[in-house]
């Protein structure tokens, strides 16, 4: 019964470094770090079916835009931030000179309406 296992022992103990090798070998050649292509090219763009090298970079909104209730339209630099009936006062770029604006908050629309008017100083 010793002899067998003996034998069993010295038969796995030679085969181990071969086993140790062809999970090696499969684990190298199935891993890699490269695309299926095989190349590192960067992805074409096509914007409007024209290939461009690079996207194009798209500045900043520098006017934003509001919608009075008589249907005028102002612009101003920045967001202001909205409060049900609190006046602020902005500089618009449309018409150049400073406005106050005053927002309502309309539950029909669920949405604020803008009443502007011209600052007295204008």
């Amino acid at each position: 019964m010793y002899d067998g296992l003996r034998n069993l022992r010295k038969k796995r103990i030679q085969e181990f470094p071969k086993d140790v090798l062809n999970v090696l070998l499969i684990f190298f050649i199935s891993c890699t770090n490269t695309p299926t292509s095989g190349f590192n090219i960067p992805p074409l763009v096509s914007i409007d079916g024209e290939i461009v090298d690079e996207w194009p970079v798209h500045k900043k909104p520098d006017t934003y835009y509001l919608l009075d209730v008589r249907g005028g339209r102002h612009g101003y630099k920045q967001s202001n931030s909205v409060v049900h009936l609190k006046e602020i006062i902005d500089y618009c770029k449309l018409h150049k000179g400073w406005e106050i604006i005053k927002p309502y908050w309309d539950s029909k629309t669920d949405d604020f309406v803008y009443y502007v008017r011209r600052h007295r100083k204008f």
